[in-house]
């Protein structure tokens, strides 16, 4: 469900959070393609035609790039002239974030990825957290209050003050949809946090398609020439 559970009711990342705090569109074609076999030559040679890097030998696991040896290369911003398919990354990262979020929940897992800046808060800095704290920030959670929390922080004053393609996208901020990136389907369902938007909440309805939980748990392992585009026509 991808929403975090407090006592005073539920809240979540939604498109309107990915649109408004990064500007990316999040209206336009699935990021979706074809899982074609490639060598790991030739993976260096589409890294470096498409973000003019080839990374080395070493920096592959079997046919998987850590993604590591790109964060300086991607660490740049837009041109003022970015074309759509340089902007048309929102839906696929909120889609890749309620992704991660569910495998992190798993008691086995560690460690958690994918774009984790849309859950920090700016007022905090915290590189390396010991277990021990754990238990405090569960105690202010448990005693979090209703006047405590802010369901809307864009107030329109904000939202007026934006360049309009941080709002471009405003018609489908409460869209009940899937987000689709590969094999990644998970569902968008603001209708359950509805206090954000600044609407009462009402009994959602939580079921979206027949086949909601299958689609949960596609994945891209021994999919070689894949065709995502007819998978999720």
């Amino acid at each position: 469900m991808h929403t975090f559970h407090l006592p005073v009711g539920e809240a979540t990342v939604t498109l309107q959070d990915v649109e408004v705090l990064w500007g990316l569109h999040i209206d336009g074609p699935s990021i979706i393609g074809v899982d074609t076999y490639c060598s790991i030559q030739e993976w260096g040679a589409i890294c470096e035609e498409l973000i003019g890097f080839s990374p080395a030998v070493g920096y592959f696991d079997g046919q998987r790039l850590k993604l590591g040896c790109l964060a300086r290369v991607l660490d740049t911003e837009l041109p003022p002239d970015a074309s759509d398919a340089e902007c048309s990354w929102g839906s696929a990262c909120l889609a890749t974030l309620y992704r991660s979020l569910c495998d992190a929940t798993h008691p086995a897992k560690s460690a958690i990825a994918g774009p984790l800046v849309l859950l920090q808060n700016n007022d905090l800095d915290v590189h390396r957290l010991v277990r021990h704290v754990v238990p405090a920030f569960r105690d202010q959670l448990t005693g979090l209050r209703p006047e405590e929390f802010i369901w809307q922080p864009y107030s329109e004053d904000v939202l007026a003050s934006l360049p309009t393609y941080y709002t471009a996208g405003r018609d489908i901020w409460r869209s009940v949809t899937y987000l689709i990136c590969w094999d990644v389907v998970e569902s968008h369902l603001p209708h359950r946090v509805m206090r954000q938007f600044g609407f009462h909440q009402s009994l959602p309805d939580m079921r979206l398609t027949d086949n909601q939980a299958a689609l949960h748990f596609l994945d891209r392992r021994s999919r070689a020439n894949q065709d995502w585009t007819t998978t999720h026509r």
